[in-house]
Parts: structure tokens; sequence; C-alpha cells
């Protein structure tokens, strides 16, 4: 191996057993992507001049202390470390001060158990920190209030628990994607997020949320129109650049954005205890393409204003307690292709002369709204007199599984397995992009998802 290798990269293809440590210090080594493989075995040692590591999509097991905590006086260079999509265990060591130059870390689609480390606080140039679809437990750690520089933050998919803290909208004020769901957080909502001015992807979604959803909503601008910027979220490193992805539901899909994540922007509080009214602020997110309420406690009406929100898209409000009649203003939402008003206390008639009439009759079953495009055999069952009437609430989630693409439940998880695996084979998506200043890059990374 040559003394002086700069750039490795035998991405994508099938080479297998363990990696050697010969590979990982050699000096002066600097990016090395030996992603989508089937390398096995434990995580190598590396070199303190290494700058950037894609190990993803392999099978690697073990545990991460020895490739962490090694050497631990000595300062690393590395700013890119990503070992998401592999079989490694164990607790995420408290060894992470001396990697202070980390700009990028992935640890996602893992069996990681243990707590989220509180040296990460140290990381104070950390932008992007991905550990989704783990084991983790415990609270946020407050130390992480020090890593300003934040810009994702992924925890998606664990099992984390406590409040979500206030300080996030007054410490990470760089924050663009938030997503913290499926896990056992509780307590309110806090108002502190609002400060959040970029925030541009939130979901909160399959916790125990018990508060209202606050009328400063509206101060998160960079939801309130198109985004003018780069298409893509990227992050400067003393190499090069690599730029963000993230796995969103849209549409009843769900879709991992990479080179066009900068023009997405979602909102997903459902599946939480949400109460009291959906604030009139937020009609103000008129950048907003996916906002979904569904299963809270939710009361009240739609806002008036729901057709300033030109640019929505996908709109759930299935399974709360709402009522009224449906604003005549929805018919200026001409981008909404996905609706679900199911399972509420809707009454009147459905706006005619509009988008509305082309979607599915089941974004209005479980209420009393008439009109097309509900048949009188719809009526049938919105009314329970007919051969499809659902007796209890199993039989409404039921029809909620195989009728509304919007619920994907707990069956995102196949859905999502199935696509990436396509994704990893085509290599269309990108992980990590990392492009040094000779123009090589480490490839494109797919990811895949694995169900707990």
């Amino acid at each position: 191996m040559s003394s002086n290798l700069y750039y490795f990269n035998i991405s994508r293809n099938q080479f297998q057993g363990n990696i050697p440590d010969l590979l990982t210090m050699t000096q002066p080594s600097v990016l090395i992507d030996l992603s989508c493989n089937n390398f096995t075995g434990s995580l190598p040692l590396l070199s303190s001049n290494m700058t950037a590591i894609d190990f993803s999509f392999n099978s690697l097991s073990g545990s991460m202390s020895h490739f962490l905590c090694h050497k631990l006086n000595e300062s690393m260079k590395l700013e890119i470390l990503n070992l998401g999509h592999n079989l490694l265990s164990g607790e995420i060591p408290e060894c992470w001060k001396k990697w202070s130059r980390l700009v990028g870390i992935k640890l996602c689609d893992n069996n990681f158990s243990g707590k989220i480390p509180g040296s990460m606080g140290a990381l104070t140039l950390l932008q992007s920190l991905h550990v989704r679809n783990n084991f983790v437990v415990g609270e946020i750690p407050s130390s992480l209030r020090h890593c300003s520089e934040l810009v994702t933050v992924d925890f998606g998919s664990n099992q984390l628990s406590g409040d979500i803290p206030g300080w996030m909208g007054e410490r990470l004020p760089k924050l663009i994607i938030l997503s913290f769901h499926s896990n056992k957080f509780t307590g309110t909502l806090p108002e502190e997020l609002c400060a959040l001015s970029y925030l541009q992807i939130l979901d909160l979604s399959h916790n125990n949320l018990v508060s209202e959803i606050p009328s400063c909503i509206n101060n998160l601008s960079a939801m309130n129109s198109g985004n003018k910027s780069d298409d893509k979220i990227f992050y400067r490193t003393s190499k090069g650049s690599f730029f963000e992805d993230i796995l969103v539901v849209m549409k009843g899909r769900v879709v991992n954005y990479d080179t066009t994540l900068k023009l997405v922007k979602t909102m997903d509080l459902s599946d939480n205890n949400l109460s009291g009214e959906i604030p009139e602020e937020v009609t103000s997110l008129a950048g907003l393409q996916s906002l979904n309420f569904s299963h809270n406690h939710l009361v009240g009406r739609i806002p008036y204003n729901i057709g300033a929100m030109t640019s929505l898209e996908c709109f759930d409000l299935s399974t709360n307690n709402l009522s009224g009649e449906i604003p005549l203003t929805i018919s200026d939402l001409s981008f909404l292709s996905h609706l679900n008003l199911s399972y509420n206390k809707f009454t009147g008639k459905i706006p005619s002369g509009t988008q509305l009439q082309s979607l599915n009759a089941y974004s209005f079953l479980g209420t009393k709204l008439f009109g097309p495009p509900l048949s009188e055999s719809s009526t049938d069952v919105r009314f329970g007199t007919g051969s499809g009437v659902l007796k209890n609430r199993e039989d409404q989630d039921k029809v909620d599984w195989f009728f509304l693409t919007v619920e994907l439940g707990f069956l995102s998880g196949f859905f999502v397995a199935v696509f990436l695996l396509m994704l990893c084979k085509s290599g269309r998506s990108v992980h990590f992009q990392y492009m040094d200043e000779t123009g090589h890059s480490l490839g494109r990374i797919i990811r895949k998802y694995i169900l707990k």
C-alpha cells in the first residue's frame, strides 16, 4: 500500500472479509470509501491523519469502543465519519473530545444502545448528527447545546424519552432539519422551537407530546415561502464539501431527499396527544409542502385561511375531533394531491369545482361530509348503514392501512427497506457525498432501512 495514499474508493462492489488496519493506518491517507460492500468483522483502527471515512452499507459488527477510544491523548483530524447501515452494537462510547474536528457523523441504522454520550457536546464544529434507527435510550444530553453549528439532528426511531429540550430553539439557531419521530418523548411542544428561523423539516411524530400547537408557529420563517438558494444542504470541510440527505414521508411515500433537499419543507406532528385548536397562524407557513397533524386530539375547525398555504401538496388531519365545514378557501390549494380528513366530525358539502373531486373517497371516510367524490356506497360506509360499517377503532385502523396511503404507520419500515435496497443497487441516492479539491468524491452512498 502506498505511503502517500490520498484517496481510496472501492465502494459499491462485493468485497468481503475484515477491513485491514494497514489500509486505515496508512500515512498520510485522507479519504477512504468502502461503502456498499460485504465487509464483516470489527472496525479497524484509524490513522490520526484520516479526514473522511465511509464504511456504510456493510456488515461490520461489534463495539465502537476500540475504534473510537484508542490513543486518547492524540488529536484526530477526522471530519466525516459514516458508519451507518451496519450491525454495530453496544453503547456509543464517551470518547468524543479528541475528535473535535468532526463536521458530520452518521451512526444510523445499527444496533447501538445506551445513551447519547454527553462528550458529543465537545464537538463544537459538528453540523450533521444522525443516530436514527437504533436502540438509544434516555434524555437528550444538555451538553449538545454547545454544538451551535448543528444544521441536522436526526434521532428518529429510537427509545429516547423525557422532554424535548427548549434550549434547542435558543442554542441551535442554524437547525434546518430536526427529526425526533418514533421515540418516547413526553411533555409539551416547546415554544422555544419557534425561534428556529431556518427550520425546514420538523418531524416529532409518533411520540407522547401533550400540549396545544403553539401560536408562535408562524415564526418558523423558512417555512413561510419558497426557497431561492442552492437546492442542496452542504457543509464545508478542509478538503472539500459534503451534502446532506434525509428520509421524509411525503405523499404517503418515504422519499430520500439529497440534491433537492433545500427545497423540501415539511411538518409532521402526527400520532401524539396534542389538543386544542389548530392555530390560525399555521396558515402563514405558505412554503410548506406537507403538513400532518393526524392522530391527535385536536378540536375546532380547519383554519379559514388554509388557502394561503399555496405550496401544500399533502395535508393530513385524520383521526382527530375536528368539526365544522371545509373552508371554501381550500380550493386555492392548486398543488394539493394528498388529503386525509377522515375520522373527524366534519359536516356539510365538500367544496365543488376544485381538485377535491379528484381525490380518493376514503379521504373523507368517517365524517358527515357529502358530495363528490363521495358516492352513495361510501355514504353508507360513512354513516355505518351498509355492509362496510366500522364497528370499532381497530376496524378504522384496518381501513387506514389499506386505503389511506398517507397513514404509513408501522408499514413504512417494509416499504423503506424495499425502496432503499433498490436505491443501493441503482446508485441513485446520496448518503454523504464528499468532493475533494481535485474533483474526486467519495461516491454515491445510499441507504437501506432495518426493521427493529
